[in-house]
């Protein structure tokens, strides 16, 4: 899969979408290495910047990593980002919701990275937490928040490794949600109705991490362990019968599958540190290895699904990749599609970008990082300096190559 090139300013590489929301014709999503929110018509595949969210840094990894629409707004579940961030569609501007101080002092640094997704039914949107002891809810038609956290304190007293967030994954059944623990052996099941939840513990699975993924089909619940086992079971109690599918690690890893997804009659592990997927028949349970999803990326490459599957098609975002994925089951081919952002789109992301380092350097000093490579930091001095000259006609970029190819290593 093609990689981040360090050679090239990160502005003008192929985006890498996160958080992506369907809306039927058009893709919606954040960037998830800078602070912009980009649309996509299905069409023609036209990439639009939509905007940037005010008062969130902009060089910033992992903002928002999940959109959900409720009524003609669209809602923002903060990953890195202080606030939500909301989005109306019709005077088409951003307003910004502080988080509230959560009620419990939980032993996590919730700062860091508060909510991976988020789901709504009427005016309520939950947000559902990474870090943050509780599942925070927002009644979008009272502006007021309620946090469900009732379960929190069981599930620390089962928590097998400290410092993990509580959840990766979840899945909605009516009017409920269900959430496997990433940090326990157990899953917390939510009524979005009545905002009250309760704990299901579940048998001892092996590893620090615990449960990666989930899937609802046929009156049945698919838990994934973080080692790559499948349960098939009712979670109407903690004593019931359990189907348990074949294990399928290929070597000792700590997490087998990220994403699971269902569609068509079928469960997709998508390969997370190993290299191979797996799809389940949930009609006779026969579970088999899906070159579709098999990857040639380096471990760790985690896909990252906005739950988008349409005419037999299914759409992912490749984290470590520039690529918009399209898996076509039908016709059992995949296609990479590379999306880049218009050239005058990326004039204003580059105003935003300098004005941001032109803060940052003028109250602390900035070490090379992707966001700020060297060519980048030279280009920003000869630009104070003066930009170019009879004695000096190379930009920043050229200047750090030639440093590179004088100092590298034989």
């Amino acid at each position: 899969m093609e990689q981040k090139d360090s050679g090239r300013e990160l502005l003008d590489q192929a985006l890498v979408p996160e958080g992506v929301y369907d809306d039927g014709n058009r893709f919606w999503f954040m960037e998830r290495d800078y602070n912009a929110l980009f649309r996509v018509t299905k069409k023609d595949l036209r990439v639009k910047l939509v905007g940037t969210v005010p008062d969130e840094g902009f060089m910033r990894k992992g903002l928002y990593p999940s959109i959900t629409p409720c009524g003609k707004r669209l809602y923002f579940a903060p990953g890195s980002a202080e606030e939500i961030a909301e989005y109306d569609l019709l005077q088409k501007n951003f307003r910004k919701i502080p988080i509230p101080i959560p009620r419990i002092e939980g032993p996590l640094l919730w700062e860091q990275a508060k909510f991976f997704g988020a789901e709504v039914t009427g005016n309520k949107i939950y947000f559902i937490p990474d870090r943050y002891p509780g599942i925070l809810c927002y009644d979008a038609g009272r502006d007021v928040f309620f946090c469900c956290d009732e379960w929190v304190d069981e599930i620390e007293k089962l928590r097998s490794l400290a410092g993990s967030g509580y959840f990766v994954s979840y899945v909605r059944a009516g009017n409920q949600l269900i959430l496997p623990c990433f940090c326990a052996d157990a899953v917390v099941v939510l009524d979005m109705i009545t905002g009250v939840s309760h704990v299901i513990k579940t048998s001892c699975t092996e590893g620090k991490f615990k449960y990666t993924g989930i899937a609802y089909a046929e009156g049945y619940f698919y838990l994934v362990t973080a080692g790559g086992t499948v349960l098939k079971r009712k979670l109407e109690a903690e004593d019931e019968e359990i189907t348990v599918f074949p294990f399928f690690a290929q070597r000792e890893k700590e997490i087998e599958f990220y994403p699971v997804k269902y569609a068509g009659s079928y469960l997709y592990l998508f390969p997370f540190e190993g290299n191979r997927g797996v799809k389940i028949n949930v009609a006779d349970g026969q579970a088999s290895w899906e070159p579709l999803l098999d990857t040639d990326d380096p471990p760790g490459s985690c896909i990252f699904l906005p739950g988008c599957f349409m005419n037999g098609k299914m759409y992912a975002a490749a984290r470590n990749g520039c690529s918009f994925l399209e898996y076509d089951f039908r016709e059992k081919n995949k296609r990479k599609i590379s999306l880049f952002s218009a050239v005058s789109d990326r004039m204003i992301l580059r105003n935003h970008k300098a004005e941001e380092f032109k803060k940052l350097s003028g109250t602390e000093y900035v070490t090379e990082s992707d966001a700020y490579p060297l060519f980048f930091l030279l280009g920003a001095e000869t630009a104070k300096s003066g930009g170019r000259n009879a004695d000096f006609p190379e930009t920043g970029a050229d200047v750090g190559r030639r440093i590179y190819q004088s100092v590298r290593p034989e």
